[in-house]
This record gives structure tokens, sequence and C-alpha cells, in this order.
């Protein structure tokens, strides 16, 4: 497959020129597309990315300088080589600071240098992707161990030699979802490694000789993880124990520091969480089997309930999680919950790392079901919501549901209507718009692809029922959520 390149230059003699001058396709490349100025070559990179972008310097609307912020900020696997003027070669220095990886001056242009310019940095890309991707497989082998994942470590990656070397290893983890490429410049401490486990968890690995006194280690400690934790965007918290050790010691380092981070989730105004303090004895408990039980409560006082015997107890995260999605299942078994349901339950508590945030997902999940409990005595309504729930996006209708629960139209029509308060195609049209919703608070999915989604024919139907159920239109209820 061909790589696809653009030129990008407002004069139209220059990019002619280009375009045919060089035997792109005997070179394995096409001119795929080209702009007059930065701001078109954003927007064809919309239609169609490209893999390599050849860009003059001095442009209209916007220049060189700024195409090459915004296409490295966008679309940072992109290829750029900036081409200018020996005037102009102040633009060429900024833009080879902010990403570009070649220039070609324009006084000294041939069709040879330009292609074998563009064939060099693509080489090299390929052979720096190979590299990478060889040595992300070591790194999660290495995580793996770490985990207890895995027996045996890897030790062939970039940083492993130094690793290995040392026998006075200091492991820290961070919980952060931002992003941070500070440490090696900001830190005042010997990084041997930094690398993200998660999408919300960090470890940084340090060489740090022995302290005696253990006042002065635990002060030193605490300001290494307060430096480090500096060098972090948004919210970030730290966990780590004193213990120092070899290589081989790893995996209890990072048991203990996981552990320590975990109690984070209690406390979202603190930031540094050491091992030695968060493991006092009786400090962290397993919560004793029958020691919490939904039964009648409400959603607010199963949240305060849970809120109390996890602050009292502090088990690890992974019990927090099990606890809040058997409490949801246990709620739902009067709907007889999916198991598609609960593992999306259990899915977006996961992503939760704050016990606050945690309980108000489950409140507001718990709330959500609150009016679609049926807890009367016929069974052929709680068969015919079970049934709905379970096909809203599909065409059903009045006679398909009674007959799955083996009832007349005309006897389960007036029943479900007194038994939930509601004809039936309301309901039905609720519990879409409900889903509805949901696509809408969590997706990127078009109106019109949500409609279809839950079994409305149109988008015009889907608006016009939305608005009626949920007193707004769609576009009030984003711009709500965006607020």
């Amino acid at each position: 497959m061909a790589y696809k390149v653009m030129i990008v230059d407002d004069d139209m003699n220059f990019r002619f020129a280009l375009r045919e001058m060089i035997p792109w396709e005997e070179n394995g490349c096409t001119v795929a597309a080209e702009a007059i100025h930065g701001k078109q070559a954003l927007e064809k990179m919309e239609e169609s990315a490209v893999d390599v972008v050849l860009t003059d310097m001095d442009m209209p609307v916007m220049n060189g300088v700024e195409l090459t912020r915004e296409l490295k900020k966008q679309y940072p696997e992109v290829i750029i080589v900036a081409c200018s003027a020996f005037d102009d070669f102040s633009f060429v220095k900024e833009s080879m600071r902010l990403g570009a990886e070649d220039y070609l001056l324009k006084q000294e242009f041939n069709g040879e240098t330009i292609i074998q310019t563009i064939l060099k940095l693509l080489n090299e890309k390929r052979s720096r992707k190979h590299t990478e991707v060889e040595s992300a497989g070591k790194q999660k082998q290495f995580y793996a161990w770490l985990c207890g994942e895995e027996t045996v470590p890897a030790r062939d990656f970039p940083e492993s030699r130094r690793i290995w070397q040392s026998d006075t290893l200091f492991l820290l983890l961070f919980y952060n979802t931002g992003t941070t490429n500070r440490i090696y410049e900001q830190s005042d401490v010997e990084i041997l490694y930094q690398g993200k486990i998660t999408e919300d968890r960090w470890i940084v690995l340090l060489n740090r000789r022995p302290v005696n006194r253990r006042l002065e280690q635990y002060a030193g400690s605490s300001r290494i993880a307060g430096i480090l934790c500096g060098c972090f965007d948004g919210t970030v918290q730290a966990g780590f124990c004193e213990m120092i050790g070899k290589a081989e010691e790893l995996p209890e380092l990072y048991r203990r520091a996981e552990i320590a981070l975990e109690q984070g989730s209690y406390a979202p105004r603190d930031r540094i969480f050491r091992y030695e303090d968060c493991c006092i004895p009786g400090r962290i408990r397993d919560i004793p089997e029958g020691a919490w039980t939904t039964g009648s409560k409400s959603p607010e006082e199963i949240s305060s309930g849970l809120r109390e015997i996890l602050l009292k107890y502090r088990p690890g995260e992974d019990a927090v999680n099990r606890l809040l999605t058997k409490v949801f299942r246990d709620r739902m078994r009067a709907l007889t919950l999916q198991e598609a349901e609960e593992l999306s339950f259990y899915e977006e508590i996961r992503r939760r790392w704050f016990l606050e945030d945690k309980l108000a997902y489950l409140s507001e999940r718990l709330d959500a079901l609150s009016g679609n409990m049926y807890t009367g005595s016929h069974p052929e309504i709680r068969s015919a919501i079970q049934y709905i729930r379970g096909n809203y996006d599909k065409d059903i209708s009045l006679g398909e549901i009674a007959a799955e629960v083996g009832l007349s139209e005309n006897y389960f029509s007036n029943l479900f209507k007194q038994e939930t308060g509601e004809n039936l195609t309301m309901y039905v049209n609720k519990i879409r718009i409900e889903e509805g919703t949901k696509m809408l608070d969590t997706s990127s999915l078009k109106v019109y692809e949500i409609a279809e989604k839950v079994g409305f024919r149109n988008t015009t139907y889907f608006s016009t029922t939305f608005r009626k159920i949920t007193g707004m239109t769609v576009s009030e209820y984003k711009n709500k959520k965006q607020i």
C-alpha cells in the first residue's frame, strides 16, 4: 500500500512542481492531497489522514509552524517535513522544536533529495515502531511479573539493565488520569524507570541509598513522592512503602505500594499514602460475611450504609468493586438482571477511583431502577417487563408480548396499565429513551445512530418522544450535560 503525502503551500506553481517532478509511485508513495494553508490541511486530514506532510512555512491563515503544532497534537504519528526559503529559516527552527522530522530549503530542491528524505524518515519510523512494539511487549511482561501474573520477569527492554543492576530500588505507584512527561526533567532523584501500567495507574522506579535513621528515611520518601506528584496533571495520589530492595523483590514492593495507593480512594483530598501507616493492625480488614444486606432500603440508605461499612473496614479496591456490583445485582433481581448489564456496571465502577464517585454512580443507577421495579403479584407483568428490557431495540408489539406471557391482548393491555400505571407504548418508549440518554452520556454516536439502536424507526420520532418524556430536546440535554 502506497504511503500518502500531502503538499501544503500557497504557491500553485510550487505545488505543481512537487507533484510532477518526483516519481512518487515508483517509490511507493502517492500525493493524496494538497492544501493552500494550514487550516485547509487540517480540514483535509479530517477527511483522510496522510503519512507525510510537506509544508511551506510562510502561508496565510495558518502558517507552517502553527500547522506543525496542531498536527503533532492531533496526529502525532504523521511525518512532517518543513520547506522554507533562507529568509524563513527561523520558522524552520521553531517547527523542528515542535516536532517536524526534517527540513528542506527551497533553493536546494531537487526530486532525488526530496524522495530520499521522505523514504529515510519512513524507514526510521518503521524501525522505531518495530522497536517500540517489541519493547512494549517486554514491558507488559515485566508489569505482569510485578503484579504476580507471571513467574518470569522480562529483562531486555531499554531500562532493564539499570533496574537489575541496582540493589537500592524504591518503588512508587501513582493514580492519575492525566498525563506526565516531566518526571525525568523536574525531579531531583535518579529515576530508573517510569511507565503507565493501566489507564490511570503509573509506576516509577528510582535508585535510592538506604537511610539508617527511620525518621530521616520517612521524611525523604514523602519528599520524593511529593516532588513526583507535582509532575502530573490534575488529581494525583501516590502510594509507596519504605522498603528498599533488589530487582527480585520488586513484586513485594509493588504489592505494598498498591495496598497503600488503594487507601487513597477513601480520602480524595490527601495525596500521599505510606504502606507502614495504612497497614497498622486492624486498619484494613475483610468485610465479614453477612455484615451488609440490601434488603428494601432506599438508594440513599444503601449509599449511606455502604459508606459507613467501607470506611470501617477499608478493603482493597477489588473488594469494593465486587461489593458494589453485588448490591446492584441484588437490587436488580426483580427484573432478572442480564449478565451483560452486570458486567457493564462492574466496568463502570472499576473506571471510578474515589469511593464517593463509586457510591454516586451506584446511587444514580439505583435511582434509575426504582421507577422500573415491579413488586406486584402478577408474574406475567414481571415477565413482560423482562421481555421489554431485553428487546426494546426491536420492533415489538402488544400481540407479541401478550403471546410471550400467555395472555390475550386485551386482558394483558388492561392488566399492564393497572399494574404499572402506564400503557404499553409509553412504557416501552420510556425504556428506549432511558437507554438513549445513557448512550448520549457515554458515547460519541450520532443522534440518528442512537435512535436506531434503541428501537425507533426514525430520528424525528425519537426526538419528539425524547422531548415528551424528558421535558427537553436532545440538544438541550446534551448542552446541559456539558455545563
